[in-house]
């Protein structure tokens, strides 16, 4: 993660917007009952926002973020088909119509004569491996993976650990991730924090992994 590539990434604060009066009792009453998450969603929202204000964290915006995602994919994945869509889907449209071709060649040809039947016979199993193999390769494309924070194995700088212990003390209901990219060679985790029902989520920290540094770059 060079200094370039996280120049995309920008701050800003959190808008924490009007508090839900109502009772906790009663939205949560609400939620188990009428099964009406809405007001509880709303009031999960508004506690994150207020505990991310209160304590003076800007997340990274939406835009920002995916805009720096999709760079490091574009940068780091190999996979040439990702960025051909329209040949990629020519290619396995081909090989469907030389799938069915070769199933019916292989039924006419053994009605008619053994080495026709022989002949289709072979070409399906050649097709069938073919399209097996550009079926892995247009799918095999690299991502980002989010995973709880809890039971994380790979070390997390001592700045983002303490952003997460700040929330969480304001927020106790707040989701902890670690968001990466699935190439470990460039992988740059983020710290993203969502709420209880994981419909309000915010990028807070971001670090290179494995020679991280122990400060905020970004």
């Amino acid at each position: 993660m060079s200094q370039s590539e996280t120049d995309v990434l920008e701050r800003k604060k959190v808008v924490v917007g009007e508090e839900v009066k109502l009772s906790p009792v009663l939205a949560e009453q609400v939620e188990k009952i009428l099964k009406y998450p809405e007001l509880q969603k709303r009031q999960d929202g508004f506690r994150l926002r207020k505990a991310l204000s209160d304590l003076g964290i800007k997340p990274f915006t939406a835009e920002s973020v995916s805009q720096y995602k999709e760079m490091m994919l574009k940068k780091y994945s190999n996979n040439f088909w990702r960025w051909q869509p329209k040949l990629s889907k020519a290619l396995m449209s081909f090989f469907n119509l030389l799938l069915i071709f070769s199933v019916s060649l292989m039924f006419v040809g053994w009605l008619i004569a053994w080495p026709l039947g022989l002949g289709a016979s072979l070409c399906f199993g050649i097709s069938c491996v073919l399209f097996n193999r550009l079926r892995k390769i247009c799918q095999s494309t690299k991502e980002w993976k989010r995973v709880p924070l809890e039971g994380y194995e790979s070390p997390v700088p001592e700045f983002v650990l303490n952003t997460a212990l700040e929330v969480k003390s304001a927020d106790p209901q707040a989701k902890l991730f670690i968001e990466q990219f699935a190439d470990t060679k460039v992988s740059d985790p983020f710290l993203v924090i969502a709420s209880r029902h994981k419909d309000e989520e915010y990028y807070c920290e971001v670090w290179k992994e494995p020679q991280f540094v122990m400060k905020r770059e970004v």
